[in-house]
């Protein structure tokens, strides 16, 4: 494994994603990863999903894919993931990098939004949730925005503001506007058995 970026839930935005997260030091899960990796002989990124109890038993490996995830976390805390991936797509054997820095704070404004409207928040809330994204209150204090860095690149304030616009609108939006988002790439039951049929291919 040259390349391995960690980082827990600080605060959950909708459909199961982050809105604020923190990266971590894992090294039994990248022991697992790299496990997984030699076993399948992987040459390119994966990503798995785990869940962590307080009490210190293992982590539990709920979820696996062939992709890279979250390359913006990682460069934050100081690991270049996605650079990595091209140069091995290249047929580059990049060195392996160090292990991204412990206690980097990251969230996405969008994500924040639509978790708070999807959990019941009502155009006051929203307001409010959007005052401490502003202000970089808590939980977002000293934590660097992923997606829509509009200090940056202002263009990026273009569709949060249309999240933004469509949740005062009306906040139960928020389901339907995040599943615009995924699922329609994810592989069902119909799917996967015509994959494993003699058929395919």
């Amino acid at each position: 494994m040259i390349g391995f970026h960690a980082y827990r839930q600080i605060v959950p935005g909708v459909g199961g994603g982050e809105a604020v997260k923190q990266s971590v030091s894992r090294p039994d899960v990248r022991e697992m990863l790299a496990a997984i990796g030699a076993s399948l002989a992987w040459h390119g990124a994966l990503s798995i999903d785990y869940l962590m109890r307080d009490d210190g038993s293992p982590p539990l490996l709920i979820d696996c894919n062939p992709r890279l995830v979250e390359p913006m976390s990682a460069y934050l805390a100081g690991t270049d993931l996605l650079s990595l991936l091209l140069r091995l797509s290249q047929g580059v054997t990049p060195s392996a990098l160090p292990e991204s820095r412990d206690g980097v704070r990251t969230h996405l404004a969008m994500q924040a939004l639509l978790g708070c409207a999807a959990r019941g928040g009502t155009r006051r809330d929203l307001v409010r949730e959007g005052w401490r994204l502003l202000r970089g209150s808590a939980p977002y204090a000293a934590s660097r925005e992923e997606l829509t860095p509009v200090k940056s690149d202002w263009l990026s304030a273009v569709p949060l503001a249309l999240t933004t616009g469509l949740l005062l609108a009306a906040p139960r939006s928020a389901d339907v506007l995040a599943r615009g988002g995924f699922g329609a790439h994810l592989l069902d039951i119909d799917s996967v058995r015509r994959i494993e049929s003699t058929e395919f291919g």
